[in-house]
């Protein structure tokens, strides 16, 4: 498998992260601690962050603001 990485983009310009690899840390209260603390948390009801992706999977993880719908 091939490690892929995802670009830095507008929402996070801290550079580059990979998303695919043969084996993959996911730190899911490290990425909570970061999408709760991005300006798109405090501008809207919800933020995401793709912390996995492939051509046959993507694992997103959404933080929702209680009321907020999907």
């Amino acid at each position: 498998m091939e490690t892929t990485n995802i670009d830095a983009t507008y929402n996070r310009p801290g550079g580059e992260r990979k998303i695919n690899s043969p084996v993959l840390l996911i730190d899911l209260p490290d990425y909570i601690d970061q999408i709760k603390n991005e300006k798109t948390w405090e501008d809207s009801d919800r933020n995401a962050i793709t912390v996995y992706k492939s051509k046959k999977l993507s694992i997103v993880l959404v933080a929702m603001k209680k009321g907020a719908t999907m």
